[in-house]
Order: structure tokens, then sequence, then C-alpha cells
């Protein structure tokens, strides 16, 4: 959380893959921003792993997800650029 926002408010949501093992673990990132001035809001990084619901233990990605939930090159560069 960085800043409140109003009943009214305009905002911008966004979410993208920031980094994905490809077989089971995936992080994403979450932005909320303000549409007028594009103040950033809340912000979050959300770990996730892939389980059977089953059984409760981890499990490979479906193929979908493989390949779908995959690092953009784009992304890749902010996140080098980011932590630099």
């Amino acid at each position: 959380f960085k800043a409140p926002c109003f009943l009214g408010d305009r905002l911008l949501a966004a979410t993208w893959i920031i980094k994905s093992d490809g077989r089971l673990l995936s992080t994403r990132r979450f932005e909320i921003r303000q549409a007028e001035d594009g103040k950033l809001l809340f912000d979050a990084e959300v770990d996730y792993a892939c389980i059977s619901i089953a059984s409760g233990r981890p499990k490979r990605f479906p193929a979908e997800f493989t390949e779908r939930f995959i690092v953009l090159p784009a992304v890749e560069e902010w996140m080098q650029n980011r932590s630099a």
C-alpha cells in the first residue's frame, strides 16, 4: 500500500509475470495507479506454486501454463534495470 484512493477515482490495474521456472513456480507483479497522474497506489509481488487439488502436493504446470506463463523480454529487461 502506497497511497489511498477514493470513491469515484479512475484507476489503472496491471499484472504481469516477472519470474517463472516453467515447471512449478512463478512470480506475478501487481500495480494499481491513479489514471489521471499515474501515481502508484498499490504494488505487490506474489509467488505461486502449482499444486494438485486432489493431493495438495506440487505438480508440474499444465501445457497451457508453460506456454503462457513466460517472462516477456521487456519485463526481463525492466527487472534487470530495476535491480541495478
